[in-house]
């Protein structure tokens, strides 16, 4: 018997005898974070107090792009703020991470929060609802809305500050059309 431990499960073989596992782009990583984020915290722009950052709790559900769904009354306040100024940020950080919070991964998706269109509203209700089953008592109120975000930058912490990268949302949403949800999910872990 050779001393080869090619083809030996759980073999002392070096690590050139396998092929070399390809890392998640910080796009695919992101939008794992996203998928599997469940709440954010909103920031609008104050209407009461111009030049202040307000700061809601805010459930999401996403549509096929990867682009959160947001389903919110006009009676709130972050609403109101988004009626007068739509440029909003949504902060989403890794659902469970212990230890040291800064230390978790995070990202920001910055851009337009904007009613979305009554063309696409049955299947953002649709996507949401799957998310928030409980939502539906309220979904169809007179005063409440789905509306998404539109980003025009994503910033990414996947664990420590040295990864910070800034990306653009095409590449967010290219990458997330070009892999499979399981994929996407096994990188889901801390980097």
């Amino acid at each position: 018997m050779s001393s080869s431990s090619v083809g030996k499960h759980a073999g002392a073989g070096s690590a050139t005898d396998q092929p070399a596992v390809p890392e998640p782009s910080f796009a695919e990583r992101a939008r794992t974070l996203v998928y599997l984020g469940r709440i954010g915290s909103l920031s609008t722009l104050s209407r009461k107090q111009p030049g202040f950052p307000f700061g809601s709790v805010m459930p999401y559900g996403l549509d096929e792009r990867g682009r959160p769904i947001f389903l919110i009354s006009t009676m709130a306040m972050h609403t109101q703020n988004l009626q007068a100024d739509p440029r909003a940020s949504l902060l989403v950080t890794r659902p469970e991470a212990s230890g040291d919070p800064l230390g978790a991964s995070r990202l920001t998706l910055l851009g337009n929060v904007l009613p979305i269109p009554e063309s696409v509203v049955a299947e953002a209700r649709r996507l949401y609802l799957a998310r928030y089953d409980n939502s539906k008592y309220w979904a169809d109120f007179e005063d409440f809305s789905f509306y998404r975000i539109s980003e025009s930058r994503c910033d990414s912490n996947a664990a420590l500050y040295v990864m910070m990268q800034p990306f653009s949302p095409s590449t967010l949403q290219r990458d997330a059309m070009n892999s499979r949800r399981g994929s996407l999910l096994s990188v889901a872990r801390n980097s």
